[in-house]
């Protein structure tokens, strides 16, 4: 989503196929993290970022997705991989 952009809650639960309980939390999280701004119980506004702010998100995800998928597969178990 543009940033600045005003999205529903509900709308964006029911294209993601989840409850709008668990996308609140979500939104919750990451409006303590500063981004979204939650304006009402039915929207959210996407915080700009600044393009220095952008680039920072940027190296760190760099970083930490790669160590995460990492972290995953090497704690995977044969239930895991049987369920896929």
């Amino acid at each position: 989503m543009a940033r600045g952009s005003v999205f529903s809650q509900s709308l964006l639960a029911q294209e993601l196929g989840v409850s709008t309980t668990p996308l609140r939390e979500a939104l919750r999280r990451l409006a303590a993290e500063g981004m979204v701004q939650l304006e009402s119980h039915r929207d959210a506004r996407v915080t700009p970022l600044t393009a220095e702010e952008a680039r920072d998100l940027y190296v760190i995800r760099e970083s930490l997705d790669p160590l995460a998928a990492a972290l995953a597969a090497a704690s995977r178990t044969p239930g895991d991989i049987s369920s896929i």
